[in-house]
């Protein structure tokens, strides 16, 4: 059935996707490994398997005469283009969807392309990440090899005590039996969204983004567009057309991120999908231009005319993450406010009195985020500033 997806999460950041799916008429079949995930209370048909096995994604689209399958994070990249191989769907092909899910192999390729990224190296225990850590020197970055995303295990060390004693998060956070050790760039850090069609490229968003300590790479804020210089955000768009094309990816949504530092770009973080499990695809790019992504990567996903790509508008969005000290929460003020605040498209808050919120090391421990949106990028500041100053999570 041509107009059936299959969407792979039934997460709290997957509801937009479903939603835009069915506003578009498209019979909506979601995958989610979790019986009481929110997004089945929308979707047409809910499976509760788990969409990280290739071969259950396979049978279930088999079964419901899908026309398409959507992966929405790292994890269902390959269980995807498996499925839609198999059944001769639309996909990047699992040759690529393998490779641009494992970082080592992927940077590997990178590197031997010409790629602008930073200077680092595989190990598959401490003895070699120490070796390998003497020759790069420190700050260091440990990454999984392969993981599902979202930042985890993902970590800054400042000396071999450091290595040794954080090691171990990074390597419990990999989907493999190796981690990256990463000279640390200290620069602006940026994520780019783009759509391939036919191997062109289209860059439809760069952002800014700020982190939540020195230790854990977790963003706390994302600002719309980005602030850097137009020949340095030229560079931007050029590594990232580059990336992909080493990647492989003639059609298909990517989500970038990269370090600008000295007038260098570095390619840092990629993932073949839109970016926070779908999000910023469906709610972020089409209040920043006018295109919305997801809607084109749903288009793809079904082998449909995906239409213009033609900017519509130039427009400012905040993404801004909450971020408690750790500890029990006494109090949460001005919540029955944010919503009336100017320029807010979304607000979701996890956590409620009585909760306990621990340190922040990867982005699935962030206790809620908010969107506000603004003619511009100083209006979209103001607004969030606003909002971050009027309401606060108290532990």
């Amino acid at each position: 059935m041509k107009n059936k997806l299959l969407i792979l999460g039934a997460g709290s950041s997957h509801l937009p996707v479903i939603d835009l799916a069915k506003k578009m008429k498209i019979v909506t079949v979601v995958m989610d490994k979790n019986p009481s995930a929110i997004g089945f209370s929308i979707c047409d048909k809910a499976i509760n398997l788990d969409s990280i096995n290739p071969s259950n994604v396979f049978n279930v689209a088999k079964k419901e005469h899908v026309g398409g399958i959507l992966p929405t994070g790292d994890y269902s990249v390959y269980p995807a283009a498996y499925a839609a191989e198999k059944l001769g769907l639309p996909t990047i092909g699992t040759k690529i969807a393998k490779l641009v899910t494992c970082r080592s192999n992927l940077f590997q390729k990178f590197q031997n392309d010409g790629v602008p990224i930073p200077l680092g190296k595989k190990a598959k225990n401490v003895k070699q990440a120490i070796d390998i850590a003497k020759k790069i020197d420190f700050p260091l970055i440990l990454k999984p090899g392969s993981s599902f995303g979202g930042s985890r295990g993902v970590i800054r060390v400042n000396n071999i005590s450091e290595l040794k004693s954080r090691f171990d998060h990074a390597m419990k956070n990999s989907l493999n039996d190796n981690i990256i050790i990463e000279e640390f760039i200290g620069g602006a850090t940026h994520s780019i969204e783009s759509l391939t069609v036919n191997e062109k490229t289209h860059v439809l968003a760069i952002s800014d983004r700020e982190r939540t300590s020195e230790v854990y790479c977790v963003d706390f804020r994302i600002s719309y567009p980005s602030e850097q210089e137009d020949f340095l955000q030229t560079k931007i768009k050029n590594a990232v057309k580059k990336a992909i094309k080493s990647a492989g990816i003639k059609n298909g949504a990517t989500h970038i991120e990269a370090i600008s530092d000295n007038n260098r770009i570095y390619i840092h973080d990629f993932g073949a999908r839109g970016g926070s499990g779908g999000y910023i695809p469906a709610v972020i790019v089409p209040n920043v231009c006018g295109i919305n992504l997801m809607q084109k990567m749903i288009l793809i996903s079904l082998g449909k005319k995906i239409g213009s790509l033609k900017p519509r508008f130039k427009k400012s969005v905040v993404y801004g993450f909450f971020h408690p000290p750790p500890g029990k929460i006494k109090r949460i003020i001005g919540l029955n406010q944010v919503k009336q605040f100017p320029g807010v498209i979304d607000f979701q808050l996890h956590v409620k009195k009585g909760d306990r919120v621990s340190e922040i090391t990867t982005g699935p421990e962030r206790p809620g985020f908010y969107v506000v949106k603004g003619k511009n990028l100083d209006e979209s500041k103001k607004r969030a500033n606003l909002l971050e100053n009027r309401f606060k999570i108290l532990t």
